[in-house]
């Protein structure tokens, strides 16, 4: 909000400034006079220099609005992303698109025996396995916890499931070391087609997740929309 205003206020004084240059620009045509001159070339100086400002605000506007969408341990998109801007892009896009949701087995063993702050870089481990995986054009969204959403766009539905048959097989034959440990885990990942609304096929591809748990885990489950 500060940055907002203070862009606000920026446009302001800077449509100020021109206002000034142009008076100032209309007497030297009347008055000819060197030191007019100088006054002129001052405010440009100041000018080039308030602009450089703006600049760096709207940089770090265009900065803090992708911040707001990321989530900040993993690097991926967050929900907020999700609600607010995917799911207009996915109402405006006629194409076809599935949900992934994804989920660590047995995640809380890795928290319960080498701590939360290994846990922690797991999931960033497994984060940059997902974006590695998707194309350009696709969304990897951290959901909540361990449990990530995958949005796959352009595809039919033996494409997306030979997208999250390599994902599960890519975790499976992954090691991540710390220290002395090496570190193993596998996902569990449920798909569904998404039917023009985010909730309904969030739910969809949940219960097919739910579904890969209760069958064993760490396989691809597919439950029709």
């Amino acid at each position: 909000m500060a940055i907002v205003f203070a862009y606000i206020i920026s446009e302001s004084i800077n449509k100020y400034i021109n206002r000034v240059i142009v008076s100032i620009t209309t007497l030297t045509r009347i008055k000819s006079a060197d030191s007019m001159l100088d006054n002129i070339e001052e405010v440009e100086v100041f000018k080039n220099r308030f602009n450089e400002i703006i600049e760096r605000l709207n940089n770090d506007k265009i900065d803090l609005n992708d911040k707001v969408n990321m989530d900040s341990l993993t690097g991926l998109y967050n929900k907020r992303f999700l609600t607010e801007q995917l799911s207009s892009k996915l109402e405006e896009d006629n194409v076809d698109t599935y949900f992934m949701m994804a989920d660590i087995d047995y995640f809380k063993r890795i928290n319960d025996t080498y701590g939360h702050l290994v846990g922690d870089k797991v999931l960033r481990a497994l984060s940059n396995i997902l974006k590695q995986n998707i194309r350009e054009g696709d969304y990897a969204i951290r959901f909540g916890g361990e449990e990530f959403l995958l949005v796959i766009t352009g595809v039919g539905k033996r494409d997306v499931l030979n997208i999250a048959e390599r994902i599960r097989k890519r975790v499976e034959s992954f090691v991540y070391q710390e220290d002395n440990f090496n570190i193993k885990f596998t996902i569990s990942i449920g798909v569904t087609k998404y039917k023009n609304n985010i909730d309904y096929s969030i739910d969809l591809a949940d219960e097919a997740l739910y579904n890969a748990k209760n069958s064993g885990r760490n396989r691809v489950i597919y439950k029709e929309a």
